[in-house]
């Protein structure tokens, strides 16, 4: 498994690289940054996007993840994947709002839908500062807290849908290719962290 604080930024930039690509200073126009982040994580260079195509990018990101003709293929909330009917705040709903409670985070402050995948992301980025923080204060009951709620979620909530999410966005070759190059990085990385998990944290 990677260091915590290399996964506390693999979780941050991946909630920001889903989000809508609404500023220039995004971190999806970071050619630097997103090959050092491929790097890191083993998967391939990234492909070469510059600022002046933001609006291409917000076009595309529309079609994938929010409305198309035909529907959306790919949608990035986890109740589309684990509930068996669609349902507002159904049982995987409610149980992603428990464990962000738990942890502190008022997921009604977000404009999201709490099983969104840019929250979800988020809250494992949380998590991840939280161990890092313990790990420095040295207070080994904050971090096996935090290392087990991170299991615990991902397990329960993130792992189960994350992986048919991003099979959905590399499998769609009308997809725009930066958003095919995020789910390969996501899905190897979760893979990674799924396998750690399944291990034991590390030390």
């Amino acid at each position: 498994m990677h260091s915590p604080e290399l996964r506390n930024g693999l979780y941050g930039l991946l909630s920001d690289f889903f989000h809508y690509p609404a500023l220039r200073e995004s971190p999806i126009f970071d050619q630097e940054l997103l090959q050092e982040v491929a790097a890191r994580v083993g998967t391939d260079d990234p492909p070469q996007v510059a600022v002046d195509d933001i609006h291409e990018l917000q076009t595309a990101y529309t079609g994938l993840f929010v409305n198309r003709l035909g529907g959306v293929r790919a949608h990035p909330y986890g109740a589309v994947y684990l509930e068996t009917e669609p349902r507002l705040m159904g049982k995987s709903s409610q149980g992603v709002v428990a464990a962000y409670r738990e942890a502190g985070i008022r997921p009604e402050d977000s404009a999201e839908p709490p099983d969104s995948l840019i929250l979800e992301l988020a809250f494992m980025a949380h998590l991840t500062e939280a161990e890092v923080q313990a790990a420095a204060a040295g207070d080994q009951a904050a971090l096996e807290q935090t290392r087990e709620q991170q299991i615990k979620f991902c397990r329960d909530y993130l792992h189960p849908w994350i992986f048919e999410f991003c099979r959905r966005v590399t499998e769609d070759e009308t997809a725009h290719p930066l958003y095919r190059w995020g789910a390969r990085l996501l899905e190897k990385f979760s893979r990674q962290e799924q396998a750690g998990m399944s291990a034991g944290p590390a030390g």
